[in-house]
């Protein structure tokens, strides 16, 4: 239907165009004009075609907003057809999602059947007409060098390949001036081939009969044709007031008879027939064409017909006014990002660049101003930069004595480096647990600083915090942290930038690292196993290798403690996602393993080895690949889903090809090819990767700035279902159908979950 429609705007701006040109000029000339309406016929006839396969040129019908650029940096490549992309894979060859995946509308379906009962009526009608004219010509008599029949009551021509005249059998009687008139107007319907312009009108009117202009062509097109016949047979030299007596003897003969034949065929007495007589009768004949003018009526014509033909119409949804496009939201984060780094920079240069001096007024400053973050790290890196530890932790000292849950962290104290000072640290964190009405930062601050010297103190401290403040969420994340160390040997303090710690064997397997080991397999806390698993998953690997230094399997570790997890509590968002990370790295492990063999050994993998490769080097290698490349790449991936559709990857697999494929039909400016992948895409059974919204959202914010609001809006409501965060695509949804472009980047977002690692 959505073709259909296309076509017929189409046609009414080819139609309105060419009756510009007709009346700018003032064509009065019937055959000119019949000429010019022949030629939108055969457009309208052409449309659907073309319209499906032709190649086009996009043109807005409404003003376009600003254009997002290219999604990806690929390589630029020569303008492609995208209809080489073909049809989205996986509408033909994934097999369908359940019901409640995508909703069914029963309109256009309806819409269809309708269209489908009237055009086949119709199409009926027109093979019935077709063969009675067949076969009307079959059982026509030769007399006299003419044909004729009974079953006609006024001269008719048949034939839409080989036409000829047909004669009532009273043709005899006529006098002989009235049969050369007959003959001169059939025999100039023959030579312009008038019965072949009727029946394909008459087959336009079947395609299109819901279509005004198309009943309108068919009766316009029949009467300019008796028109010019009549000027025709005028111009043999007949009489006009005795030709439109003919006429008239002509209509007398079909009145009396009560029907001529009944064939969708060009004949004398068709169309309107009081306005040939006046024609007939007036004085003036109608005025010669000039040359230029039919020339420049004819480039005309022809420029309007090959424009809205060849032109693709594209009407983009605009956003509400004032809204910025998606792509001046990635602009706007990017840009605060760069003055982010731009600020650290800043900062780290500053304090390198600081004499004693201006480090000692820095230092008075905070004095006055404890809450000033940025002197402060400036002079904590500036302390850093000159391995000064005794002013650092003297200023450290001085934010836990007197800001001790403050808005600037204080930081830690590394024992061996400064034992004296550690021990100070301790006891005035220790005096500050202690104090009635303590907050909860201050238990955290003071068994994060602990952490470095006396972990089961530390512990104890959580302890105490989560009994003082057992409502508040951080503590699931707090012990995890707190546990994840000890299990993973680290020996030294936690501070906010020490994220490459040491661990050592000893640490490791201390009496302490072993009742954590027992009390997290007896534990029945989800969160804080999860948690645990979480920062054994994201430290691991910075503990030395993995751990190995300290003899950890901390892979093994993190597996074991979201496996307990799961099982107590199955449907634990946190644990859920933590199955994942582990998942990924384990098949990003196989799949660096599988990037290292030799083409010999690839080709013995399994398909599901294959499909994990190709969706790996699809996403590490998407930045750097031509769009053929991707394309290939993206159709290769959809070929081994299909083949693997019980593999856990499949999801995945059908969701990122056709993403791929929509990026590469918008770099191509198909836009409409985009959009029907994006929708594809959309057709995944789900994983747990989609199920958590890990994907990005590059295609579905380039369309809505190129004016498909509605199909992202689809997208998103489709997808919605398949996340845990369904509520949020179905407002980002509501949100960009009133107009509003919300900014679409999902990102993890578990509760409970800590930043640090995430």
């Amino acid at each position: 239907m959505d073709l259909l429609v296309e076509c017929s705007i189409r046609a009414v701006l080819i139609a309105a165009s060419v009756a510009a040109v007709i009346g700018g000029l003032r064509i009065a000339n019937a055959t000119t004009r019949h000429l010019a309406w022949s030629s939108v016929l055969a457009a309208m006839l052409l449309l659907p075609a073309f319209s499906a396969w032709g190649p086009k040129a996009m043109v807005r019908m409404l003003p376009a907003v600003a254009e997002a650029p290219a999604i990806e940096p690929w390589t630029p490549a020569p303008s492609q057809s995208a209809g080489q992309l073909g049809a989205p894979a996986v509408m033909s060859q994934v097999p369908p999602v359940g019901e409640s995946s995508r909703p069914v509308s029963w309109r256009p379906n309806l819409l269809f059947a309708a269209y489908l009962f009237g055009a086949g009526f119709l199409l009926i009608r027109f093979v019935l007409g077709t063969v009675r004219a067949a076969y009307l010509l079959r059982r026509a008599l030769p007399e006299q060098g003419f044909l004729s029949s009974p079953e006609c009551a006024c001269p008719v021509t048949i034939g839409w390949r080989r036409p000829a005249v047909v004669l009532p059998s009273s043709w005899r009687s006529w006098p002989r001036p009235e049969l050369d008139a007959v003959l001169a107007h059939e025999g100039e319907h023959v030579r312009r081939r008038d019965p072949l312009v009727q029946w394909l009108a008459a087959l336009n009117r079947c395609i299109f009969w819901f279509h005004p202009l198309a009943w309108w062509l068919e009766r316009s097109l029949a009467t300019l044709a008796e028109e010019a016949c009549d000027a025709a047979a005028v111009a043999c030299g007949h009489d006009p007031r005795d030709y439109a007596g003919y006429l008239l003897n002509q209509a007398r003969a079909i009145q009396q008879a009560g029907a001529r034949v009944g064939l969708q065929v060009a004949a004398m007495g068709r169309g309107a027939l009081s306005r040939r007589i006046r024609q007939l009768l007036e004085e003036r004949p109608t005025p010669a064409l000039s040359r230029r003018k039919a020339m420049f009526g004819t480039a005309l014509c022809t420029l309007a017909i090959v424009v809205f033909t060849a032109c693709k119409l594209e009407r983009t949804q605009k956003p509400a006014p004032g809204q910025p496009t998606m792509n001046e939201l990635i602009h706007r984060r990017a840009e605060s990002n760069r003055q982010h780094q731009d600020k650290a920079r800043a900062l780290m240069e500053r304090a390198r660049k600081l004499t004693r001096e201006e480090a000692r007024q820095l230092a008075a400053r905070l004095r006055n101003e404890p809450e000033d973050k940025d002197t402060y790290w400036t002079l904590v890196r500036h302390y850093e930069y000159k391995a000064n530890v005794t002013e650092l932790d003297a200023l450290r000292l001085w934010y836990i004595e007197h800001q001790p849950d403050g808005k600037v962290w204080p930081g830690n104290i590394n024992p061996r480096l400064d034992r004296a000072g550690y021990n100070r640290g301790k006891a005035l964190w220790l005096a500050h647990v202690k104090r009635s009405g303590a907050a909860a930062e201050v238990y955290q601050r003071a068994a994060d600083f602990l952490e470095g010297g006396d972990k089961p103190l530390a512990e104890e401290v959580l302890r105490a915090g989560q009994k003082a403040y057992p409502d508040d969420p951080r503590w699931a994340s707090a012990f995890g942290r707190h546990y994840g160390q000890a299990l993973l040997g680290s020996d030294e303090p936690v501070t906010e930038f020490n994220v490459f710690r040491v661990a050592t064997a000893q640490e490791a397997q201390s009496r302490y690292a072993q009742e954590v080991r027992t009390r997290l397999a007896e534990s029945g806390d989800v969160r804080v196993l999860a948690q645990t698993a979480q920062y054994l998953l994201a430290w691991g690997n910075r503990f030395g290798p993995r751990g190995r230094d300290a003899g950890v399997d901390s892979l093994q570790l993190a597996r074991t403690y979201v496996d307990r997890a799961l099982s107590i509590e199955p449907n634990s968002e946190l644990a859920r996602t933590m199955k994942l990370r582990i998942a990924e790295f384990e098949t990003g492990r196989r799949g660096q393993q599988l990037a290292r063999m030799s083409p010999a050994e690839l080709a013995t993998i399994s398909d599901s080895d294959r499909m994990l490769l190709t969706l790996r080097v699809m996403r590490e290698t998407s930045r750097r690949q031509t769009p053929e490349d991707a394309l290939a790449k993206a159709r290769e991936l959809l070929a081994l889903a299909v083949r693997n559709q019980n593999d856990a990857l499949y999801g995945d697999a059908v969701f990122e090809a056709n993403v791929v494929l929509g990026k590469v039909a918008l770099r191509r400016r198909d836009k409409k090819a985009a959009v029907r992948y994006l929708l594809a895409a959309a057709e995944t059974p789900g994983s747990e990767r989609v199920r958590l919204g890990e994907f990005e959202m590059n295609l579905p914010r380039a369309l809505v700035d190129w004016g498909e609001r509605d199909a992202v809006a689809q997208f998103l409501e489709r997808m919605a279902p398949k996340t845990a965060r369904s509520k949020q695509f179905q407002d980002w949804a509501s949100e960009i159908r009133k107009g509003i472009n919300p900014d679409l980047i999902p990102t993890l977002s578990v509760p409970g979950c800590s930043q640090d690692p995430c």
